[in-house]
């Protein structure tokens, strides 16, 4: 097979507007030697090439308020499949100007000649630059490595995607300065320079930024170098480890920083010179977080700074760049604020990046089918850690009230989609960062996180960190992580479920909805039976973790599977066989603490044990479980499903009683509904 050994590019007429060179691409269909280039369907990158390296060199003059800016971007690509095309991304960028070398196959370091016999094209809808030669056949080889090198131009947003940028008025001057910052996630890399724009593909950059000597310059890395040429400086950066391109990010601004150093991570919160004071309780926190984290999972954080900026436009509350993250100002510089909820809510919206340097930097998913990884987590352990710092804001409820409360009434009134959930076009991307990828992600692995024991489950999370570190991954590779730490655990081998991790947490994350658990208890037999069916009508079955508290063992703190119910629509066991004391009178709670992301509905003699209970000492009972049983009621009363009103009353009777506010947040539907259904009052 030939192959050349010097190439030349020819080169697209710069300066051209993405219109224009539709227009062009559409002209060259005719007269290219295989037209499937332009016409391809998929939006997915082939696996043909890969990058090994990225150099990035951007230049910018956002201090004369000049919106434009060049770069130049040379990646060193690695052919792992004999292919006829490189193909990577490339959106809203002019002046295309492109030179490919091949790389010595002893001395990857060293480049040869120009190659000259290939040109490139572009494939607008699915923003596609694609490297081919000029003729058709086979040019690049398995094995062999080349560097491509690409200088473009391009210009500034003022939305958040990709490089834009945002004025400052300075008070003291009455002067306008302007800041440009980057948002990469998740597919505005491509706006900022050429790449393979897609989470699998992780390659190490090396950044450089020529901006005004009056300004600096922030990147994922710390400043390796300074080079200063009057009125302009390049700074230049230290090499990243491998990550994806969405991680990407720098801001160029006059910003201001406060900093402080820990176990060798130095953290900065960088801002505008009159809000810097703003920024200590954050830098407090950030330093306290990154310790407590590392601790917890026993997998330190893995550059030697972590920077969180304040910015006056972000897109969303912040963004975990790594080693970067930037912020809504008022998200951020919050230092000295009264109101409580809002105090915790930073602080818990700040957490959430920081765990995302584990979750989403360290390891990324493989594609964007599973976000949740990235976002369950980030939720969920944000909560976690802020609840361990802080047990005095009690954090949980707050997981409650503003997590699990919205993950489970969503399933009640919208369209869902499953947790693992694939996509392809961009608007598609952007729309799974939802409630679902957040919220209920979140229910899910705090419901694992519990059933599984809490300290396997997080050896399993710590064994899949290690394991996956600065790589991507699918679902399964989570969850033979977790199996694997709960074959070693001494309290599971011998359960019939301890070997089908993967059958049980892909009846979650592969459902649409989430079930609802009916206990009906025969008193005659001593057995119960559990039926399941979806919230909605389709016909989906889980594995669902059962745990149980009662009359004879009240207590709710061991939040353990007790029983997994196999995914079948009814199940009948004896109380034997469940471990559980029962008399005809005792009352029966499933689901201790709504640890478990699932609906309990009982039968009326159950709920009236619970009812007597409830009136003669309601403390007995845990409140994020009295709080669950109006919460499951609620929707029976709508539908005309409850089988005795009666019983309502009897459980209404003892809170005259309660003061948790959990409860009463709930209960306030369920008489709402009932009055409603007793007087139809066309509610």
């Amino acid at each position: 097979m030939f192959t050349p050994c010097f190439i030349f590019l020819l080169i697209m007429a710069p300066g051209l507007s993405q219109e224009a060179e539709t227009a062009k691409a559409t002209e060259a269909t005719t007269a290219s030697p295989y037209p499937h280039i332009l016409s391809r369907q998929s939006l997915r990158l082939p696996n043909d090439t890969y990058p090994l390296s990225y150099q990035l060199h951007i230049s910018s003059n956002i201090h004369l308020g000049d919106l434009s800016f060049s770069g130049n971007a040379t990646i060193d690509i690695e052919i792992r499949r004999s292919t006829n095309e490189i193909v990577l991304h490339a959106k809203n960028l002019s002046d295309i100007q492109i030179t490919l070398r091949l790389l010595d196959s002893v001395n990857h370091e060293s480049a040869g000649e120009l190659l000259d016999y290939v040109t490139h094209s572009y494939v607008p809808h699915a923003t596609f630059l694609i490297i081919h030669p000029i003729m058709n056949y086979q040019a690049f080889e398995a094995g062999q490595r080349y560097r491509l090198q690409i200088s473009y131009t391009g210009l500034m947003g003022t939305q958040p995607k990709g490089l834009y940028w945002m004025p400052y008025e300075e008070e003291i001057t009455n002067r306008t300065t302007y800041v440009a910052a980057t948002q990469s996630e998740p597919t505005y890399a491509r706006l900022i320079f050429p790449c393979y724009d897609e989470p699998g593909f992780k390659s190490n950059y090396s950044i450089k930024l020529t901006h005004s000597s009056s300004l600096v310059a922030v990147s994922n890395m710390p400043v390796l170098e300074l080079q200063n040429q009057g009125e302009l400086t390049t700074t230049t950066f230290q090499t990243t480890p491998i990550m994806s391109t969405y991680l990407v990010a720098f801001v160029i601004s006059n910003f201001e920083h406060i900093s402080e150093t820990y176990r060798g991570v130095t953290q900065s919160i960088y801002s505008s010179s009159t809000c810097k004071d703003k920024g200590r309780s954050a830098l407090k926190n950030a330093v306290q977080t990154v310790a407590a984290l590392e601790d917890y999972f026993g997998v330190s954080y893995s550059l030697p700074k972590l920077d969180h900026v304040a910015l006056k436009k972000n897109q969303g509350a912040a963004m975990e760049n790594w080693g970067l993250i930037t912020f809504k100002e008022d998200s951020l510089l919050a230092h000295g604020v009264t109101d409580r909820h809002k105090r915790i809510k930073n602080m818990l919206m700040q957490n959430h990046e920081i765990s995302h340097q584990w979750f989403g930097n360290l390891v990324s998913p493989e594609w964007w089918t599973y976000v949740w990884i990235n976002e369950g987590f980030a939720t969920y352990f944000s909560y976690l850690i802020t609840d361990m710092l802080h047990p005095e804001d009690h954090v949980m409820d707050i997981f409650m009230k503003d997590e699990a409360e919205h993950a489970f009434s969503y399933s009640n009134f919208f369209d869902v989609r499953p947790m693992t959930y694939y996509v392809e076009t961009e608007a598609d991307i952007m729309n799974v960062f939802d409630i679902i990828s957040y919220k209920r992600s979140a229910c899910v692995i705090k419901m694992f996180h519990h059933a599984f024991h809490q300290k396997t489950f997080v050896r399993g999370i710590s064994h899949y960190l290690k394991k996956f570190q600065y790589s991507v991954v699918n679902e399964l590779d989570l969850f033979d992580a977790i199996q694997a730490a709960i074959l070693e655990d001494a309290l599971f081998p011998q359960q019939t479920w301890s070997h089908k991790i993967r059958d049980i947490m892909l009846s979650w994350t592969h459902s649409e909805w989430l079930p609802i658990v009916s206990v009906i208890r025969n008193y005659e037999n001593d057995t119960i039976t559990f039926r399941q069916r979806s919230i909605h009508s389709k016909s989906e079955h889980w594995w669902i973790p059962l745990n149980f508290a009662s009359a004879q063992s009240p207590s709710f703190d061991n939040t353990h599977v007790e029983y997994f119910m196999p995914p079948l629509m009814e199940h009948t066991l004896s109380l034997e066989e469940l471990n559980l004391k029962l008399a005809g009178s005792d009352w029966l709670i499933v689901n201790k603490q709504q640890t478990g992301f699932y609906h309990v509905l009982y039968d009326t003699d159950n709920l009236q044990a619970i009812a007597r209970q409830l009136q003669q000492n309601h403390t007995v009972i845990h409140a994020i479980n009295r709080a669950a049983l109006f919460q499951d009621l609620a929707p029976q009363v709508e539908r005309n499903e409850i089988e005795s009103v009666d019983v309502l009353f009897d459980l209404f009777k003892y809170l005259e009683f309660e003061d948790d506010l959990a409860p009463w947040s709930q209960v306030a539907d369920t008489m709402e509904f009932l009055d409603c259904k007793l007087f139809e009052s066309g509610c």
